[in-house]
């Protein structure tokens, strides 16, 4: 799924498995203006790097082709200056310090 980017919107990238909660995210990062294009896993999200710039990173913990820290890794690696945001619905102490030490910006 994408948008056009229009002026200054901010671009967002979503690395997810779909669902209802990341199509509530979806339809609120698009309401609110974001330039928006989704990856559904590891592989996708590294192709989607190759294209674009992406300010925001958005990814699930758990996906079905790599586990959500490993993500954040590639990610930090091959968009640095981005930040990276990962969700999950099964939080620990321990997944969130590891993301927050690689360099999440957030971990929810």
């Amino acid at each position: 799924m994408a948008t056009e980017r229009k002026g200054t919107q901010r671009a967002v990238l979503l690395v997810e498995e779909g669902g209802p909660m990341w199509a509530n995210i979806r339809k609120a990062l698009l309401k609110d203006g974001f330039a928006l294009r989704s990856a559904s896993g590891r592989q996708d999200a590294i192709k989607e790097l190759g294209k674009q710039e992406y300010e925001i990173i958005i990814t699930g913990l758990k996906l079905q082709d790599s586990d959500g820290l490993q993500i954040l890794r590639d990610l930090k690696q091959s968009a640095p200056f981005s930040e990276v945001i990962v969700l999950t619905d099964a939080p620990s102490q321990e997944s969130k310090w590891e993301a927050l030490k690689l360099g999440a910006y957030d971990y929810l």
